[in-house]
Order: structure tokens, then sequence, then C-alpha cells
């Protein structure tokens, strides 16, 4: 959402007036006012106020006010959200330890309950500056300081250490030697939920100073208290090279060996970066096949390729996954010149799963050039498919034999060549209601061994599917295993793993193992 800044502090202001307006003291404070020192762009207006959270609910009627904490709200006005605080003071024990928090009437208590001095100054709706603490001299210094005894902030409230790095990364400010000190003996970063963690860290990597931030993160040993990310930070900073969010995720991500849903959410594409992420942990030599280029795509292949060049375990391959790629006879599914409407058209509209099985098969056949993606000579293929499965096709394709869905409604479909004459015929009359009794009773029995021949042969199909698919996956991974070393020396667990994604990589896209799959879903 784009938001005219002029047009979002003037009507900030109006909010500040119509406050004072009603007996009560407002400013603006925090980054807008931190920022338009600075000269720089903000994103957000807060506001601290002397009005109470009923207060403003009460000026501002006609208007949405959600409540964000105790003392704390958002009030909208149409697409513009403006945070509004009461002012608070905080009582302490003589350990500086906070025993309460309470209204206040006075806005210096609240500048002094704040983090750093850069964000303690407070702006009158006329422009005038209150600055209690120095921030304006620490924002002439580039320098960010926590407010009184930095130790006693940091235990207070942990996220502050993240902050601190985000102003690092937002501004390029230095960290205030005390209050960098206190950063590095606190050890109370991993209190700190993974969601709250993940938003600060968000921040910080895509602030135009993050080098510099990333190197506080590693040099102070807090890279150690961040889940996920840590391990990550401490890699970069070691051989560092500009790389977006989605990159960094990516590599953390493999480095621990599955994605994480609450740093997840930090990434603007979820679906492509848990792909990329999945093919790099399958196969971290990059070693793309036919299936895997046209499963995956282009772009998530080179993704990838390049997380997996960052971590050392391979080379780059832009240009040859690219021309591989674009030798694929068929790129997507829409790229076929028979569609699922065609198939659709030979079988009397008939819906079912077998649309999605036909076609696998036919993708199957083009991408390994056993059928040209030509329209004819795909629906001459098709029509021998449906055939082979039962299906009832139209007009002068239609199947000569009974379809899978349907069920004989005359004992006569059986009369000629029917299976029925093994069984003994009485040589005694029968009477015509015994008769047909007994005629049902054979059918049935035909019907029942029908069945048991048919599971029969599906089992013995799905021993000899089990049996190509363990052959497939143990020579997919054989290939892979050179990334790890000899193979005689390869992790156990690594293979394992890597068997258990070929397995449901091979199972997923490749039509011949479509029983498989129907099987492990029941």
């Amino acid at each position: 959402m784009m938001i005219q800044k002029e047009k979002y502090l003037e009507k900030g202001k109006e909010i500040l007036k119509s406050l004072i307006n009603n007996g009560c003291e407002a400013y603006f404070t925090g980054e807008v006012v931190r920022n338009k020192i600075l000269g720089i762009d903000f994103n957000n207006i807060e506001i601290c106020t002397s009005a109470t959270p009923e207060n403003v609910r009460s000026i501002f009627a006609n208007n949405r006010v959600e409540v964000i904490s105790d003392g704390l709200v958002k009030l909208y006005f149409g697409e513009l959200e403006y945070l509004i605080g009461t002012f608070k003071e905080e009582i302490r024990s003589e350990s500086r330890k906070t025993l309460q928090s309470h209204y206040s009437k006075s806005l210096i208590d609240d500048l002094h309950r704040r983090d750093f001095t850069i964000n303690a100054m407070a702006m009158s709706h006329s422009g005038k500056v209150t600055d209690a603490l120095n921030g304006y001299e620490d924002l002439q210094k580039k320098r960010i300081k926590a407010i009184g005894k930095p130790k006693l902030r940091f235990n207070e409230d942990p996220i502050r250490i993240l902050k601190a790095f985000r102003l690092v990364s937002e501004l390029g400010f230095k960290i205030d030697k005390a209050t960098y000190s206190a950063i590095k003996g606190n050890k109370q970063l991993t209190t700190v939920s993974v969601g709250v963690m993940a938003e600060e860290l968000k921040y910080t990597i895509n602030g135009p100073n993050f080098r510099k931030a990333l190197a506080y993160i590693v040099d102070s040993g807090a890279y150690r208290r961040i889940p996920i990310l840590g391990v990550e930070f401490k890699r970069l900073n070691k051989k560092y090279r500009e790389e977006n969010l989605e990159t960094i995720l990516g590599c953390a991500f493999v480095l621990n060996k599955g994605i994480d849903e609450d740093f997840l959410a930090m990434s603007n594409n979820v679906q492509t970066l848990k792909r990329v992420v999945d093919l790099a942990l399958v196969t971290p030599k990059s070693q793309y096949d036919t299936l895997l280029l046209f499963n995956y795509g282009l772009e998530v292949c080179q993704q990838a390729n390049y997380v997996n060049v960052l971590l050392g375990t391979a080379k780059r391959k832009s240009r040859k996954i690219r021309k591989e790629y674009s030798l694929l006879p068929i790129k997507r599914v829409c790229d076929l010149t028979f569609k699922g409407e065609d198939i659709l058209k030979l079988t009397n509209n008939l819906d079912g799963p077998y649309i999605q099985e036909v076609l696998d098969e036919i993708i199957y056949k083009v991408l390994f050039n056993e059928l040209p993606n030509d329209y004819d000579a795909i629906k001459i293929f098709t029509v021998g498919l449906l055939k082979d499965k039962g299906l009832l096709l139209t007009g002068a394709y239609r199947s000569s034999e009974r379809s899978a869905f349907e069920r004989p409604s005359k004992p006569e479909a059986y009369e000629e060549n029917n299976a029925l004459d093994y069984y003994e015929e009485k040589s005694l009359p029968l009477s015509k209601p015994v008769e047909e009794t007994s005629m049902q009773n054979k059918f049935e029995e035909y019907e029942r061994r029908l069945h048991e021949k048919d599971r029969q042969i599906a089992e013995l199909e799905i021993n000899r599917l089990e049996i190509e698919l363990q052959a497939e996956v143990k020579q997919l991974v054989t290939k892979n295993l050179a990334t790890l070393g000899e193979l005689q020396n390869a992790d156990e667990e690594a293979r394992l793993s890597l068997e258990k994604a070929y397995r449901e990589i091979l199972i997923k896209s490749n039509p011949k193992y479509k029983k498989l799959k129907e099987k492990n879903d029941e």
C-alpha cells in the first residue's frame, strides 16, 4: 500500500490538534520525528498523548480504533494508520527492575521509559521538538545509545537488541560503546518469540546498511541466540556478498535441513521459496534431469543451484540449466497441443481422476520424446490409452470393451463364451424360481472371482512398481552422493534423506508410479 507521506503527516497533525482541542497533550514521537530531523523518509507515525484509549475512542468515535496493547491503540483514517500511546511512567525498585507501569500526565516520564535516545524525542504539530535525553546530539554523532543503564534496558525487553541492529541497518549508525557492551553480555535474546524476532530481522536484512549490522550481530555473539538464521549470518559475514532476503532465507533453511514456518513468513514469495529449498536439499550438486526441470521450472532450478553454490555443494550452472530447459519439448502443461477437454470429448464428458492420469502419461511421453507434441499423434495415443483403461469412447473411437464404469445390465452379456461353463450343470429340471436363484448365485460368484483376480493383478503390479522405484531411487541417490564424499563413507542419514526425497519426487512426477501414490494416500 503506497501512502503519500505529506498527506500522511498532515492528517497526523489534524489528529494532534483534535486531541489538544479536547484538553489533551499530544505529540509525534519515535521514527517520524527522528527521520524528519534527518531529512529521510518514514514508514510509520506514532503519537504519544495524555489521552487514555477510552478518550481516543470518544474523540474519534467515527473512526475505527483497534486496541494493540495496554495503553496503545491503532487509529484508522481510510488507508492511513496511526499508533497512539498514552503517556506512561515506570516505577522501579532499588534494583532498577520495573515493578509497575501506569498512565502518566507527563511527556518527560514517557520519554524516559523508551529504548534509545534517538527514538525519545517528541514533536508538536507546529514542529517544535522536545529533547530531554540528548537524542538530537546522538543523531548528529550518528550514534545509537540506550536510555539510562543499557544492561537494564535490554533485560527489560531483549528485543531491543535486535532493534539496535535494525537501526544500524536502516541508518548506518554505530552503536554506543556502553550500549554495545551490554548487548555482548546479554543472554536473554533466546526468550524472544521467533515470530517477533523474524519481524525485526526482516527489516534488518532489507536495510541499506545490512553488512554493517551483520558485523555487529556476529561480533557480539548475538547470532548464537538467533535460531535458523544465526548459522547463515555467521557464514555470510565470513564471506560477504550482497544477497536478497529470499536467498538468505533459502541458505538458512538448507543449512537447517528444513523450513521453519515462523521464519518462512518473512518471505515475499513463500511458495517459490519452499520449492527452491526442497530442490536444493534433494539435489545438493544441482544435477537436474528432465523431470526436475519440468516440475520445478527454470527460475526455481536456477535459484536452487545458486543456493547450493553459496553453500559450496555445487558449481554455478545457470547457462547449462537454461540451455537444458530450453530443449524441453514442453515447459508447462498448458504447452500440450492436446488438452484435458479433448480427453473429455472422447469419453462423453465423463469426469474423474483418470483425466489427470492420462495427462501425466502424455506429459511423460512427450518430455522424453517418446511422443511428439502433435495433436493427432497425442489423440491416437490417448485413444489407445483409454481403451486399455476400459473407458467408453465416443463416435468412431468407441471401445468394444466393457467400460470400467459400467456393469452388465442383462445376463445375456455373459452367454457367448461365458466363464460360467466351468460350473457343473444339474441333470434334474429346476423350477423357474429355483433356476433364477441359481443363475444369480453363479453371476455373483463370477463377479467375486473377477474382483479377486483384479486384486491379485493389482497387487503384483504394485510390487513390480515398488521394485522399479527402489532401483531408480538408488541409482539417483548413488549419483548425487558424490557431493558428500566417497560413497562408502556417506552418512546413512544423508542417504536415507535423499532416498525419501527422490521417492516422493518420482512418485509425484512419473505417471507410471501413480498407483504407488494412490496406495500411499489410502
